[in-house]
């Protein structure tokens, strides 16, 4: 009889502990896609008008 609590008593706390990881992934996930701002942020090159000739560079 002894046994078989223990085994009962090992197979719940088993199950409680995927549920437990289960349950903080999501909250880490939830947490990620609120507060993500890479998708948010971009960096642009600025890029100059002016052209150079090569005629200009020769000095």
């Amino acid at each position: 009889m002894l046994k078989v609590l223990t085994r009962i008593k090992r197979v719940a706390y088993l199950f409680m502990v995927a549920w437990m990881l289960g349950v903080s992934n999501v909250i880490l996930e939830e947490t990620r896609m609120v507060h993500d701002t890479r998708s948010v942020i971009e960096q642009q090159e600025e890029v100059p008008d002016t052209d150079f000739d090569s005629e200009d560079l020769i000095l």
